[in-house]
């Protein structure tokens, strides 16, 4: 009985059963197009101390490493790296080897795209995210060809994320200065909070990691642990039946008979032996 009720106590209730997320999301874009070509090395050595900076923030017990995404930023944005900023750090040279290869979509420039991209990347799980963008913020997305472009412009696009972007905290750097006058007053229109560096002030751009993510709670939806309740009531039902056939069973069976005593001859009690 004592372990039946041990159990029912261990039991959990859906309503006050939560869950912890414990890591940052990251997701780096990254301009590789045409127009950044004088700026790509120092920008992916930012991007590389920004992440060894990452990798080295002390966690708690219960934390786990951070999130990572890197999206180039060119006529096709295509994710290049997702993992850990550990993982990263080691494979840095593969990393540059991949932006050297795609030469041929830097004439054209998705700004949106890459955004969106980015922004679903972060929203994938719970967590802080966090965005950064190396990019002149000139979007001149391709038409019909990777080389061929629409004419180019420093406003933000219509279909920028902004309802992501309220989430996330953000900051680009390299921005032309024309854009991030355009950007920084339609970021404000919206409720975004986001810092902007033209390309004069990218180069001593604090970069700091983000902090430790903090223990995030979420109460559980009511039954999202009944599959436990329902095992643990079979559990107790089961014993229970067991208990009550036992002693209904022990009660039904008839008490044992005492064996017979086998007949034999009587011996006569012993005589003192006589006296001559």
């Amino acid at each position: 009985m004592k372990a039946l009720l041990l159990l029912l106590l261990l039991l959990p209730t859906g309503v006050h059963a939560q869950s912890v997320s414990s890591h940052n999301r990251i997701a780096a874009v990254v301009d590789v197009s045409g127009s950044m070509a004088s700026q790509l090395e120092i920008a992916l050595a930012q991007l590389e101390a920004y992440l060894a900076a990452v990798a080295q923030q002390r966690r708690d017990y219960w934390a786990t490493s951070d999130s990572v995404f890197v999206v180039a930023l060119d006529a096709i944005p295509s994710v290049l790296f997702a993992g850990t900023a550990t993982d990263l750090r080691k494979r840095s040279d593969a990393l540059v080897r991949e932006v050297a290869a795609r030469s041929d979509l830097r004439a054209c420039t998705d700004v949106e795209g890459a955004l969106v991209q980015a922004t679903t990347l972060l929203r994938r799980a719970p967590g802080p995210a966090y965005l950064i963008v190396f990019s002149d913020l000139r979007h001149e997305p391709p038409l019909d060809a990777v080389t061929a472009c629409a004419g180019a412009t420093l406003a933000p696009p219509a279909g920028v994320p902004w309802e992501a972007l309220q989430a996330t905290s953000s900051t680009f750097v390299w921005a032309a200065p024309d854009a991030v006058l355009r950007w920084t007053r339609e970021a404000q229109a919206k409720g975004v909070t986001a810092q902007f560096y033209t390309m004069a002030a990218s180069a001593g751009a604090p970069l700091t990691p983000p902090p430790a993510a903090e223990r995030v709670r979420t109460p559980r939806a009511p039954g999202s642990m009944q599959w436990l309740w329902w095992v643990g009531g079979g559990f107790v039902a089961l014993v229970v039946l067991i208990t009550l056939l036992s002693v209904f069973a022990s009660r039904r069976a008839p008490a044992p008979r005492a064996a017979p005593r086998r007949a034999g001859i009587p011996i006569p009690p012993s005589r003192p032996a006589a006296r001559s």
